[in-house]
């Protein structure tokens, strides 16, 4: 391959940089020249796998929406987001589908 998962990898932070830094607007995620690495957590990134990506008991909105709740957001917040994540990525037709559904 060219990098496109290692890339995805070292954005969202579970892989270790060899040179260089990850920068994304102002804000540093990652330097190697200064030995300086925000954890996962802390990114506000995620990354969906190809294998067990997503609950298949639960809707479409609820497999985004969940990640929201661990972090203890508002009702409000969480359904802002999980609205915006869904728009964004023209799913919001398909929210109350179940992954199934999906081809």
């Amino acid at each position: 391959g060219c990098g496109k998962t290692t890339t995805l990898r070292m954005v969202a932070g579970f892989e270790d940089l060899d040179s260089g830094e990850i920068k994304v607007g102002d804000r540093i995620l990652s330097s190697k020249a200064t030995n300086y690495y925000l954890p996962p957590e802390k990114r506000n990134f995620g990354m969906v796998f190809q294998a067990f990506a997503v609950w298949p008991h639960m809707t479409v909105y609820d497999n985004v929406a969940f990640p929201l709740t661990l972090k203890r957001l508002s009702k409000q917040e969480i359904e802002k987001r999980t609205n915006d994540a869904l728009k964004h990525t023209n799913l919001l037709k398909v929210a109350q589908k179940s992954p199934e559904d999906l081809s």
